[in-house]
């Protein structure tokens, strides 16, 4: 697949401008434990935070500065490894073809193996981050995401598996560096055990997050902010490709951009021996 450009960025956008991404870039330079901030990573950030300068340096440096701290999440990223390929065994991420009216993309989450020994929680949360770097680095800015997560099949022993560090910094990362513009989180088929899920998530969840948390309690309710036409053909009245086709296309496109990431991967984070103030290392930022 084509990737956009940067003049596509700036034809789409009106009120991008680049004098204030070449400002954001310079910034970057400016601090000498970040790496090369490219055009369109600035664009990101400047877009994800409503072209807000100073929200956008603040998302750069948790961006960077996360994606080195949390080796759990960023570490091996390799699509060859056996934590990866058992990630796609385990679950189906993808982004629906279609969009919502409003022009927002749905990022479409499910188990695909039930079996709580199957989950490696890391790994599968490895996976998503790497699906919503390939959708930004393939198709760059967009008006907003829903994050749909179908929890058919969730079961309590998968509780077990989930390590309270990692939903923390996934969660942190999420709310405070990833370069989008999160407008839902939708949630069907919820397990009779939610409130036991929700008591492991809710201490690190933002007021803002908890406000577009969404859970339905049919598909009626779930049509409402995400039309039946863009749900997979497996759902009522769903008219989009079936979950075994968006679960092989969506890995086969992470898997070919596998060398690319590998590449950012060694380059695209923090030197900490060269931040100019240690107090603000990634705990300063967080508000530790």
């Amino acid at each position: 697949m084509s990737k956009i450009t940067v003049e596509d960025e700036y034809r789409k956008n009106p009120e991008l401008k680049k004098e204030d991404v070449e400002s954001l870039i310079q910034w970057a330079k400016s601090q000498p434990h970040l790496p090369p901030v490219s055009e369109m990573e600035a664009i990101l950030f400047l877009h994800s935070n409503y072209f807000d300068m100073e929200k956008a340096k603040k998302t750069l440096e948790n961006y960077y500065t996360q994606r080195t701290q949390y080796t759990e999440l960023f570490k091996d990223r390799d699509t060859n490894s056996d934590g990866l390929q058992q990630a796609h065994k385990t679950v189906t991420v993808a982004c629906l073809p279609k969009t919502t009216p409003e022009g927002y993309r749905v990022i479409f989450t499910r188990l695909y193996d039930t079996d709580p020994n199957a989950l490696d929680f890391a790994q599968v949360l490895k996976l998503y981050i790497l699906i919503m770097d390939c959708i930004m680095a393939e198709e760059g800015t967009c008006n907003g995401y829903v994050l749909l997560y179908d929890m058919q099949g969730t079961s309590f022993g998968h509780m077990f598996k989930m390590n309270i560090f990692t939903i923390k910094h996934y969660l942190t990362y999420v709310q405070e560096a990833m370069p989008i513009r999160l407008k839902l989180v939708e949630h069907i088929n919820l397990p009779h055990f939610l409130d036991k899920l929700l008591a492991l998530c809710r201490p690190f969840l933002k007021k803002e997050l908890m406000n577009i948390l969404r859970y339905r309690k049919n598909m009626e309710e779930a049509y409402e902010t995400i039309p039946a036409e863009i749900w997979p053909k497996e759902f009522p009245n769903g008219a989009g490709p079936s979950i075994m086709e968006l679960h092989e296309s969506w890995w086969k496109r992470i898997v070919n951009r596998n060398q690319e990431v590998l590449k950012d991967d060694q380059i695209k984070i923090t030197d900490e021996s060269k931040r100019i103030s240690q107090s603000k290392g990634l705990w300063g930022y967080l508000g530790y």
